[in-house]
């Protein structure tokens, strides 16, 4: 028995886009041209976008920036195998979008967002589950800022 986490990626034009946002997989193989699978050891951070459209618009929209997790107690999520520890999850698709937007910010501060510390992705759950301001990233949650 492996201890990885998989992720499946997959698209479909205008139907489905479940891919990954940032993360450095130990391996992904590609399995036809609209889907591959992404390994993950224990503790690796990666983010997780899932987007489904029908013939009405958009479905569902989510976001997850997980931990993979070997042991223990872990979330099943869909499109993960055998689930993660789950550090930030929110859907909708204004919230998704104003997610992704912090996202490409904190990209531009921090550089690799899996280097940032599990305790901010945590902490910015609580943040948005109780519709406050996050904080911003100080040096203290990310080891990344450490200069």
């Amino acid at each position: 028995m492996t201890n990885l986490t998989l992720v499946v990626s997959q698209y479909m034009h205008e139907v489905y886009n479940h891919r990954l946002r940032f993360g450095r997989p130990v391996q992904s193989v590609r399995i036809d041209r609209t889907s591959s699978y992404s390994a993950y050891e224990p503790g690796n951070v990666f983010g997780y976008i899932r987007w489904q459209r029908d013939k009405y618009g958009t479905q569902d929209w989510r976001i997850y920036v997980c931990r993979a997790a070997h042991d223990g107690c872990v979330t099943r999520l869909p499109g993960i195998t055998p689930g993660a520890d789950v550090l930030f999850a929110l859907h909708g698709s204004s919230a998704v979008k104003r997610m992704l937007k912090h996202i490409d910010v904190l990209e531009k501060r921090a550089g690799d967002l899996e280097q940032i510390s599990p305790a901010y992705w945590r902490q910015l759950q609580n943040a948005k589950s109780i519709r406050r301001p996050a904080h911003a990233l100080s040096a203290s949650l990310s080891p990344v800022l450490e200069v």
